[in-house]
């Protein structure tokens, strides 16, 4: 056991894993299939193990020398933050969690688990001139174990709850429609959440499959003829068998519109977000190695005539 000890804790033991920690770094950079094969790989988990393990000899066998002057402890330092970030990356690894969810204006949709919720009550988005967006809000429910709360989210400021960050991601429109056929029956009665294509112009639009026909339902949203704000909101509806157009139609807030045998109404228009809920418990582990890092390099540099 002292002669492995021995051995990990040499510069040997250390250049060689920092060679081949090298040579994985080079096969991610080149990407592809080779770097998913090659982070995947028993050998990559063993060169992280030897690490692991030749960081835990240096500092068993240098902890009594750290608090003889600042450069000993500078390396003590060093080597703990070094082992902190590891630690820190095999927990985001095994234990994080990330999703994206959806939700509409006024709906209520499950965070991480069915006992944690989140409501969206109000979302507004924010342009400058020339209709170039700015930024957005939403204003959130949070429910879970403990007591409800409100939290504002902004683009680049996240809620915290039941140790999840909340960020804001994307937006559009959803729709409220309500398809019927000839004999009254609803096929269809729901908000459908439009895809947002940003270019030279934004578009909201998304292609819907009609429930027990062959038919598609082709949807482009205006928010209003003058600017990104939903004013004065206008749906272009067109129903489609494959490729074969089947009628079109443009339809304001309450309007409905008889198109190839079914009954197509625009009842209502609400915003929908997509948050990321990401619960990353390694994330404290490594940045508190980062500052432990910097802190050692600096006692490392210290030089005698400073103090």
């Amino acid at each position: 056991a002292v002669e492995i000890m021995r051995l990990l804790g040499s510069r040997a033991a250390a250049l060689a894993v920092m060679a081949a920690l090298g040579a994985f770094l080079f096969a991610g950079a080149v990407g592809g299939t080779l770097a998913e094969s090659a982070y995947s790989s028993r050998a990559f988990l063993a060169v992280l193990g030897a690490l692991g393990a030749g960081l835990l000899v240096y500092l068993v066998r240098r902890a009594p020398v750290a608090a003889q002057g600042p450069r000993p402890l500078g390396r003590f330092l060093l080597h703990v933050g070094m082992l902190a970030v590891l630690a820190g990356g095999i927990a985001t690894v095994r234990l994080a969690r990330h999703k994206l969810i959806e939700v509409i204006e006024g709906q209520s949709v499950p965070v991480i688990s069915q006992g944690t919720r989140l409501r969206l009550d109000k979302f507004h988005a924010f342009y400058r001139e020339g209709h170039l967006h700015k930024g957005a809000a939403a204003r959130l429910s949070l429910s879970g174990e403990g007591p409800d709360r409100e939290a504002l989210v902004l683009i680049n400021r996240p809620a915290r709850f039941d140790g999840a960050d909340i960020l804001l991601d994307i937006h559009g429109f959803a729709p409220l429609l309500r398809v019927q056929d000839k004999e009254g029956k609803t096929l269809l009665h729901a908000f459908v959440s439009l895809r947002t294509e940003f270019g030279k112009k934004v578009l909201y639009q998304r292609e819907v499959d009609i429930p027990d026909t062959e038919l598609d339902l082709n949807l482009e949203f205006f928010p209003s003829p003058s600017g990104p704000l939903p004013t004065a909101p206008r749906l272009f509806v067109k129903v489609e068998q494959g490729d074969l157009s089947l009628g079109q139609a443009e339809l304001s807030v309450g309007q409905s519109a008889s198109l190839a045998g079914l009954r197509i109404g625009f009842e209502d228009s609400r915003y929908w977000a997509g948050f990321q809920v990401r619960i990353d418990p390694g994330l404290p582990i490594v940045a508190a190695g980062c500052v432990l890092i910097l802190a050692g390099s600096g006692l490392c540099l210290w030089r005698n005539s400073w103090t």
